[in-house]
C-alpha cells in the first residue's frame, strides 16, 4: 500500500514539474524596441534581446510576418539572416558564448497596408540531438495611415514537409545518370534474334520491330562500356557542385537576391547585386518567383562569395537544396554535415 502511494507521489510530482517546464517556455518575455506605432510605408528599426544562457551549437530566432511587411539586415551578431515568404529567420551554425544575443533589423510597411497585428516569435536550438523550442511573447505591431489592404497570414511550409514531398527531385543525381538502363540489356539481348535474322527485312509484318531495331542496337554495342562507367562513377557529376551524403543526396547552397508574386526583371538584379545575368536562376516557390544565384558546395563558400560583394547586404542571403529542391537552411546544413 505504502509503495503504491509513493509511485503515485512520483508521477504526481513528475506532472507538475513538466507542466511548470512548459509554463516556463511559454511565458518567456523578450523586450522588443520599436516605436509604439508608425505610418504605412515607414522604415523602422526593431532591436531585440535574446537570453542564451548554456545554450551552444546551432539555434535559430524565427518571426512570421503577415502580407504587407518587407525586412532588410541591420545586425545579427554572427547570424544568417533570411526573410521570404513572411518569414524572418536569424541562424547560428555555433552560437556565440555570451548570456543574450543582440539582434536588430530594418522592417516596412508596404504602402496601403494598415492597423494592428501581432507577430509570433520563437526560438529553436539543439539540446544534445534534442530540437527545443521556445516560444516568446508576440511583438505587436500598430501601423497609422489609411488602409485599403487588410494583414493577413501566410501559410508555411513545414521543413519535414518540403522536404518529404519530393524526395526525387527534377535533375537530380538519380535521375541525371542513366543508372537504370539495368534491365535493358535483357530486353536487348531477346531481340538478339531478329537481329542476327537482319538479312532477311522484306516482311512487311516485321517492319515496326526493325524499326527499333537500330536503337536497340546501338544500346547492345555500346551498353557494356555504359554501365561500367555508371557503376564505378556514379557519384562523380555530383560531387564537384556539392556535397552528396550517404544516402547519395545532393546538398548545395545558393544566394538569394530577390522574392516576389510576380515576375522580377533579372537585368535589375544583376545591376543591383553585381552578378551577371546570365547567372541568376528563377524558380518558383511557394506561388513566388525567387531569384539566386551561384552553387556552392558548402555553406561556407556561400558566405564567402556573398562577403567578396558588398552590393549583397542590400538584402541577399543563403538558401538551401536537397538534389536541387529548395529545404530549409538549418536541415540543408544538418545533412551537409553527414
Amino acid at each position: 500500500m505504502l509503495f503504491c502511494e509513493l509511485r503515485q507521489m512520483k508521477q504526481l510530482l513528475f506532472f507538475v514539474v513538466l507542466l511548470v517546464m512548459q509554463l516556463t517556455a511559454v511565458s518567456q518575455k523578450l523586450n522588443y524596441q520599436l516605436p509604439k506605432e508608425f505610418k504605412s510605408g515607414e522604415e523602422i528599426v526593431v532591436s531585440v534581446n535574446i537570453p542564451v544562457k548554456d545554450i551552444q551549437g546551432i539555434a535559430r530566432f524565427q518571426q512570421e510576418f503577415p502580407r504587407g511587411f518587407e525586412v532588410s539586415e541591420e545586425k545579427n551578431d554572427g547570424a544568417i539572416i533570411s526573410f521570404s515568404n513572411g518569414l524572418l529567420q536569424f541562424l547560428w551554425i555555433q552560437l556565440p558564448v555570451k548570456d543574450s544575443l543582440s539582434i536588430s533589423y530594418k522592417l516596412r510597411c508596404l504602402p496601403g497596408f494598415g492597423g494592428k497585428t501581432e507577430v509570433p516569435t520563437r526560438f529553436y536550438y539543439l539540446n544534445g540531438t534534442v530540437r527545443q523550442e521556445k516560444v516568446f511573447n508576440p511583438m505587436q505591431l500598430v501601423v497609422s495611415g489609411e488602409a485599403t489592404k487588410r494583414f493577413t497570414a501566410i501559410k508555411q511550409d513545414k521543413p519535414v514537409e518540403s522536404v518529404s514531398a519530393k524526395p526525387i527531385a527534377p535533375g537530380s543525381p538519380a535521375q541525371a545518370i542513366p543508372v537504370k538502363p539495368a534491365p535493358k540489356p535483357d530486353v536487348n539481348q531477346k531481340v538478339e534474334k531478329p537481329v542476327k535474322s537482319e538479312p532477311v527485312p522484306s516482311k512487311p509484318a516485321e517492319s515496326s520491330k526493325l524499326k527499333e531495331a537500330p536503337f536497340e542496337q546501338k544500346n547492345l554495342t555500346k551498353e557494356p562500356v555504359v554501365v561500367a562507367k555508371t557503376n564505378t562513377n556514379a557519384a562523380a557529376p555530383s560531387s564537384p557542385a556539392g556535397k552528396a551524403t550517404a544516402n547519395s543526396d545532393k546538398i548545395t547552397f545558393r544566394i538569394q537576391l530577390a522574392a516576389s508574386s510576380e515576375k522580377g526583371n533579372p537585368t535589375e538584379l544583376a545591376t543591383k547585386f553585381g552578378v551577371d545575368e546570365k547567372a541568376i536562376q528563377e524558380e518558383n516557390h511557394n506561388a513566388m518567383f525567387k531569384y539566386t544565384t551561384g552553387e556552392f558546395a558548402t555553406l561556407s563558400d556561400a558566405k564567402k562569395s556573398m562577403a567578396s560583394n558588398a552590393k549583397m547586404k542590400q538584402g541577399a542571403f543563403v538558401t538551401g537544396y536537397k538534389n536541387g529542391s529548395r529545404i530549409d537552411l538549418e536541415e540543408a546544413i544538418r545533412l551537409s554535415k553527414k
